[in-house]
């Protein structure tokens, strides 16, 4: 399930981080918090397991929506409410705990790091109801994608979508997903491919790939690469709302693999006008 957070800043312009996926995931936590801290730590430190190795966190968010933004160098300086698309394919426990910790607040929220950020209030919650999915559904993302593997001196090496083994990599990561969920092998077929068109044309642009800092520590930040363009993927409807409501490829809770069913063009257009307004 997806719901969509309107923000009221405490002043009309105010200032956020340019990178601000570390600082979102945080507040999320925060208020989860508010509603069941032993859920929130377990969740944080441990999260849903697949075989005692790999876990989820089961929640994904997607990128900023302002209504006037002006970036200038690492500080965004805008205007008005934003608003923000929150997503788990986890309803009974991840969601509900989210959306109990927002019926808590009752007071401002900090939202940046320790050098720039503001205070804000929640304004409105909306659930978004479900696009129809067809078995080949086409997608927009609205924050990167990460896919990455490991070298051989163990390197985490951040994928591009040209790259032969991104498409494999992220079935995987949606079997992996499926398996943990269902507690049963996903049984259907999986079949991912990007736009070409798309992607010849932009890739020499710099359009593509998106490199985001995070905070990893007190003092310490890493650099995330990830890739934004459509995609095409051909399953079954239920791995295809599993897709939309936990994300595409790795790092879901910070921000990462939100996409969006293409709509027709006048639902598009009705969606974009729920975001901006």
């Amino acid at each position: 399930m997806r719901i969509l957070i309107t923000f009221k800043p405490e002043r009309n312009y105010y200032l956020l981080p340019v990178n601000y996926n570390y600082e979102v995931s945080s507040m999320i936590y925060h208020i989860m918090s508010l509603s069941g801290k032993n859920f929130t730590r377990w969740l944080h430190s441990r999260g849903f397991q697949l075989d005692g190795t790999k876990k989820f966190k089961f929640f994904n968010f997607s990128r900023i929506f302002f209504i006037e933004k002006e970036i200038q160098g690492d500080i965004i300086r805008a205007k008005g409410n934003f608003r923000l698309v929150f997503s788990s394919p986890i309803d009974e426990s991840v969601l509900t705990n989210f959306v109990a910790g927002l019926m808590e607040l009752q007071d401002y929220l900090y939202l940046g790091s320790k050098e720039v950020g503001s205070r804000i209030k929640v304004q409105s919650v909306k659930i978004l109801p479900y696009p129809r999915f067809e078995n080949r559904t086409k997608y927009i993302m609205l924050s990167p994608t990460v896919v990455s593997l490991q070298n051989e001196n163990k390197k985490v090496v951040y994928l591009n979508p040209t790259d032969d083994r991104v498409v494999d990599t992220l079935i995987t990561n949606i079997v992996n997903k499926y398996k943990t969920i269902y507690c049963e092998k996903c049984p259907y077929e999986i079949n991912i491919k990007f736009d070409e068109n798309y992607l010849r044309s932009n890739l020499d642009a710099g359009n593509i790939m998106k490199l985001i800092s995070v905070k990893v520590s007190q003092n310490k930040s890493a650099k995330i690469k990830g890739f934004m363009l459509p995609v095409e993927i051909q399953t079954d409807p239920i791995v295809h709302k599993l897709i939309y409501d936990s994300g595409l490829g790795e790092k879901n809770s910070l921000g990462f693999g939100m996409v969006e069913v293409v709509r027709p063009n006048q639902e598009n257009r009705a969606f974009s006008k729920l975001l901006e307004k």
